[in-house]
């Protein structure tokens, strides 16, 4: 694959930027068939270990966040969730346990 290429030929480990680069300009150059996928990519840089979240639309065209990223066909619904439940003072544990409480309903 291409991102065992780019550890072979760079003597390096892909960081999650590059290979969003990478998926990115797979994605544009399809452009005119395109898959319909919305990729979410996300991963720790090598060096520094931060983390790293971004997604891309089906053209390939990048979008870079430091909070959260939503993908899928429910996007409006899944976009009012996480802005109401993300805290930026969240742990990982908290936060995975909010996604599998039930939303309420209000009456």
């Amino acid at each position: 694959s291409s991102a065992e290429l780019y550890n072979l030929s760079e003597n390096r480990e892909l960081s999650p930027k590059t290979f969003l680069s990478m998926v990115s300009n797979f994605l544009y150059n399809r452009r005119f068939g395109p898959y319909f996928i919305e990729p979410v990519v996300a991963g720790l840089d090598p060096k520094t270990d931060e983390p790293f979240i971004a997604s891309t639309d089906l053209i390939g065209c990048p979008m870079v966040t430091n909070d959260f990223v939503v993908a899928g066909t429910c996007l409006e619904q899944l976009y009012g969730m996480c802005e109401t439940l993300y805290k930026p003072t969240c742990s990982l544990m908290n936060s995975s346990s909010a996604s599998h409480k039930p939303a309420e309903r209000s009456r």
